[in-house]
C-alpha cells in the first residue's frame, strides 16, 4: 500500500466515524427529550397523587357526614314509636288501675 491509498483509507474511515458520530448525536438528543418528558410525567405524578390523597380523605369526610345524616330519620322514628308505646302502656294502665279501684 502506498501512501496515498491509506490516505484515502484513512480518510473514509474517518468519515464513517463522523457520521456515526452524528448518528449517536441524535440518538442522545432524542434520549434526553425522553427523559425529560419521563420527569415531567414522574412530577406530574406526584401532584396528582398529592390530589388524590386530599380526594380521599375529603371523600371519608362525606361518608361521615351521609351516614350522619342517614341517622337521622332513624333516629326519629325510634323516638316517635319509643314514646308512642309509653303513652299507649301508661294510658292501658292508666283505664286499668281506674277501673281496678274504681276512681
Amino acid at each position: 500500500m502506498n501512501g496515498e491509498q491509506e490516505l484515502e483509507r484513512i480518510a473514509l474511515c474517518s468519515e464513517r466515524h463522523e457520521m456515526q458520530i452524528r448518528s449517536l448525536q441524535h440518538q442522545i438528543n432524542d434520549i434526553k427529550s425522553i427523559t425529560k418528558e419521563i420527569r415531567d410525567m414522574g412530577e406530574t405524578l406526584i401532584v396528582l397523587t398529592g390530589e388524590l390523597k386530599h380526594t380521599n380523605e375529603s371523600l371519608k369526610n362525606h361518608n361521615t357526614r351521609i351516614t350522619d345524616l342517614e341517622n337521622v330519620p332513624k333516629t326519629r322514628v325510634n323516638t316517635v314509636v319509643s314514646s308512642v308505646l309509653t303513652s299507649v302502656t301508661s294510658a292501658l294502665i292508666g283505664y286499668a288501675l281506674a277501673h281496678l279501684f274504681g276512681i
